[in-house]
């Protein structure tokens, strides 16, 4: 089963880092960050994979769900409908996080 992919292997690869050490520092960050505003880095992290997962799932054909690694394209891809659920789940969550945590 060999499928064509829209975006290039490099590409694919930049895009996969560049969101995975993003990620990766907001969330250490939320542990080693001052006090004050550890949750907002871990809120800044769970929004980022929501919105990324959303989007991925609503442009489920589209370059930027094939870079990202999500896309129709690939062997390991879930319906649409997974990543638009459990996306809009994180973004739910960092707005509750954010709601108690501002009071």
């Amino acid at each position: 089963m060999d499928t064509q992919r829209i975006t290039s292997r490099k590409t694919r690869i930049i895009t996969q880092s560049s969101f995975g050490i993003g990620i990766l520092i907001l969330i250490v960050l939320s542990f080693f960050g001052p006090q004050l505003y550890q949750f907002l880095f871990l809120a800044a992290a769970e929004l980022v994979i929501g919105l990324v997962m959303a989007f991925a799932g609503l442009f489920n054909q589209s370059r930027f769900a094939d870079a990202v690694g999500i896309g129709g394209n690939t062997r390991a891809s879930r319906s649409r409908g997974f990543y638009i659920t459990f996306g809009f789940i994180f973004i739910a969550v960092t707005i509750a996080t954010l709601l108690t945590n501002f009071h």
